[in-house]
């Protein structure tokens, strides 16, 4: 079961499925290199073809064949092998947020941090860079931001709407949306404040700023956009108005 997937500045796309390991793998075909991730027998029969298709429409046309893997675990120093979010910063390192804790990689070795580095719990969902390159770190015991090595972390008294960490997004002006599974909050200008026109979304599933600028929030509610000071509910197609389901965003 296909559970995280991400790619890095080199192409390399990760992928961490239900068998509990991060694997890399690098498509050789035409004198060229094409990193791939993937995952185990059941999953690569699939991306395979994925992988040839897309090769096929950017390069010319080649078999799925040729695939050299590697796969990464707690053996190697992953601090826990199910790994909920994945995220390369701009300085070229790969983040792994886990069941136990979070991780750097640097293609190399993984350097980990738990609860003595500064985070509120180890159990990782989300990761996201700011502009201000700033590693925001979400939990299910609170928000974390890391700057310069250094972890602080935000919680219910400095106004986090709750402790579990859901989704996090930046909007077109540099604020930091962040959804918890009792609501909404904004960090901007070094706090976290309660957007008046959002209040009433309820638990947040899933943050995405769009490029236009909207942001799109998903809740067991609905589906919600917010644009130009306004939020509007997103209906669906008439066998299914309301959109309950949504646990992520891809924009095409």
């Amino acid at each position: 079961m296909l559970k995280q997937a991400s790619y890095d500045q080199r192409c390399t796309v990760w992928i961490f499925a239900r068998v509990r390991q991060i694997l890399s793998l690098l498509r050789r075909a035409s004198g060229a290199t094409l990193p791939l991730a993937i995952a185990p027998p059941f999953v690569a029969a699939c991306l395979a073809l994925w992988a040839q298709s897309v090769w096929a429409e950017t390069h010319s046309p080649a078999s799925p064949e040729g695939f050299v893997g590697r796969a990464w675990g707690t053996e190697a120093g992953l601090p826990q092998n199910t790994v909920n979010a994945i995220l390369q910063t701009q300085d070229g390192y790969l983040w792994l947020g886990t069941q136990g804790g979070l991780a750097r990689f640097d293609g190399v070795r993984f350097t980990t941090y738990g609860l003595a580095d500064g985070l509120p719990n180890v159990q990782v969902r989300v990761l996201y860079e700011d502009r201000k390159r700033d590693l925001w770190i979400a939990t299910q015991g609170g928000l974390s931001r890391m700057r310069n090595g250094r972890i602080e972390t935000f919680s219910a008294e400095d106004g986090l709407a709750g402790a579990n960490v859901a989704a996090l997004t930046e909007d077109a002006n540099g604020r930091l949306w962040v959804g918890t599974t009792e609501g909404l909050r904004i960090w901007q200008s070094g706090k976290l404040v309660r957007p008046k026109a959002v209040a009433e979304v309820g638990p947040v599933r899933a943050l995405w700023c769009d490029r236009h600028g909207a942001i799109w929030i998903a809740t067991p509610r609905g589906l919600y956009e917010f644009q130009a000071g306004r939020l509007a509910e997103s209906v669906g197609p008439p066998s299914n108005r309301i959109v309950t389901s949504g646990y992520c965003f891809l924009e095409d």
